[in-house]
């Protein structure tokens, strides 16, 4: 797993314990589309942070607009949220979960939503989420999932009581304590940045090195970055 990643989910409200961090690489990775067997909502709620740059839309298969706001999605490429009340897909979505986009002339890709032909966004991704603990569903409806448990371990509950206090105690403290891992986060990421861009001049070789302004600025630069991180 990526270091960097896993704090971008911790700053997104993601537990930082093994456990958790192997439902997000689950949840992230799978070739299926995830379903969240996720009781507490801490699931939901982190794949609402971690999702709302990018446009999520939240929708129940019980909504009037179902159907509307899932052909959107397809559409758009904005990713989908599909909180799950009841044990049972709706029949539409199954050509979705099984990932099968109809190639039409040209170059436009379409789905086969209901009776109608939707064009597809190959950008787009769903996440299905339900509170029940254990829903009973069909198998060959699961078989299409990659079903993930987000249980209340020790380590997730002492986690989570310790954020609620400071959050009800001190939010200020929170606040910063967010910032500070976001920080870290972005300062790694620059630090992977500079050695990566440093490790291409380096293997281009060429004339002498240290007489290059550029490079001796970018090695400062990821000296001080790299400095700030630890």
């Amino acid at each position: 797993d990526d270091p960097l990643e896993v704090l971008d989910w911790k700053s997104q409200g993601l537990p930082s314990d093994e456990f958790s961090v192997q439902n997000g690489l689950l949840t992230t990775k799978s070739i299926r589309y995830p379903l969240l067997l996720d009781p507490s909502g801490q699931g939901i709620q982190w794949v609402t942070a971690r999702e709302a740059g990018a446009g999520l839309r939240s929708v129940s298969q019980s909504d009037r607009n179902f159907r509307t706001v899932l052909e959107d999605c397809l559409e758009t490429g904005r990713p989908l949220l599909l909180e799950l009340t009841g044990w049972e897909l709706d029949p539409m979505l199954t050509p979705v979960l099984e990932k099968k986009p109809l190639v039409q002339t040209g170059k436009e890709v379409v789905i086969r939503i209901g009776d109608a032909n939707v064009l597809y966004n190959e950008a787009f991704t769903l996440y299905i989420a339900t509170k029940l603990q254990n829903p009973a569903l069909a198998s060959d409806t699961a078989n299409m999932m990659t079903i993930i448990t987000f249980e209340q371990t020790a380590a997730v509950l002492d986690e989570m009581l310790y954020a609620m206090v400071i959050a009800s105690e001190r939010p200020e403290m929170q606040r910063q304590r967010i910032g500070l891992v976001e920080e870290v986060a972005a300062y790694r990421r620059e630090v992977e940045n500079h050695e990566q861009t440093l490790l291409s001049r380096l293997s281009q070789g060429g004339a002498n090195l240290l007489e290059d302004p550029a490079l001796i600025e970018m090695l400062a630069g990821t000296k001080e970055a790299a400095r700030t991180v630890r």
